[in-house]
This record gives C-alpha cells, structure tokens and sequence, in this order.
C-alpha cells in the first residue's frame, strides 16, 4: 500500500477487500506499518470502517500492540470527528465477541496500548461476550498497567458486605 501511495497508483484509500471488508488502513494498522498510516490518513482515510468482524484499524492496532498507530488513530479521530462519533468508535465492539480496542489491548497485555487508550477515556464498563469486565480480562492477562489504572474506576462501584460481629460474653 506504501508502494502504491507514493506512486499515486491507489485511487481510492477507501477500498476494501470483497471478502474480508478490509481497508489498506485496516491491513497497515494490523500489520504495523506507521508510515503508510499517516500516508493514507493525509489521502482522507476513513478510520471508522468496520470490516467483516466488526473490526475497525484501531481495534486491529490494539489488538497487535501498535502503540504508535493506535496514538495516530486517536489524535485523528480526535481532530476529525465530532465528539459523539469519537466516542463511538472509540468504544466500538466486535460483534460475536463484543471486545473493544481496549479490551483487545488489555487481554493481549499490550501495556502501552493500554495505556495510551485509558488516556482517551473509554467506557470501562464493557463486558465481553463472556461477561466478563475490563478489570476481570486485567486480571486474567496480569495487564499491569491495566489493573493499576482500572482499580480506581471500579473502587466507587465496589462494596463492602455489612459486617456484623457478635462477641461471646
């Protein structure tokens, strides 16, 4: 996709694969391919195209660990759309499977993608198709900086069990 960007020779960067539904943005985002992404980002790259999955360039950068496209994709998406469509595609699931970006970065124990995702304030209260929470899939991964950043926005939602303690006399 490099190769055709600079050689003018992609004609459109909005083109995606018959089967897979899968954009050049997409296909650099998954495979780590920073330059490409600014390239196609410059040419009017659609960053929230959904493919066959459900899964957008920022879920595949997530899911790979690609710290530095998944900061890209953010500051674009910051810059270009308004904040509602911001936050939808920020906190966009995969059908079937229901993982956002962030959940696929905390399960894959990409710390830093993790943390530059927390950075954007995502919806921590998403559940997984099996139920399970940000902080259970933290846990799981042994995420670090996940837990450490997580713990704090579960803490208002964590209750103590009332105690009451009878003593013999």
């Amino acid at each position: 996709a490099e190769y055709l960007l600079q050689m003018e020779m992609l004609t459109t960067v909005n083109t995606v694969n018959k089967i897979t539904e899968q954009s050049p943005l997409m296909l650099a985002a998954q495979y780590g391919h920073t330059t490409c992404i600014q390239k196609l980002l410059q040419k009017g790259a659609d960053a929230q195209l959904k493919d066959t999955q459900g899964k957008t360039a920022l879920i595949y950068a997530a899911l790979k660990g690609h710290t530095k496209i998944v900061t890209l994709l953010l500051e674009h998406m910051r810059s270009t759309l308004s904040e509602k469509e911001f936050r939808e595609t920020l906190n966009t699931v995969t059908p079937g499977k229901h993982k956002s970006a962030l959940i696929y970065a905390v399960g894959e124990g990409h710390e830093a993608a993790t943390q530059k995702l927390l950075d954007y304030t995502p919806d921590i209260t998403q559940k997984d198709m099996d139920g399970d929470s940000l902080l259970h899939i933290a846990l799981y991964s042994k995420n670090k900086s996940a837990i450490t950043r997580t713990l704090p926005l579960y803490s208002s939602r964590i209750r103590a069990p009332q105690m009451t303690f009878a003593f013999a006399s």
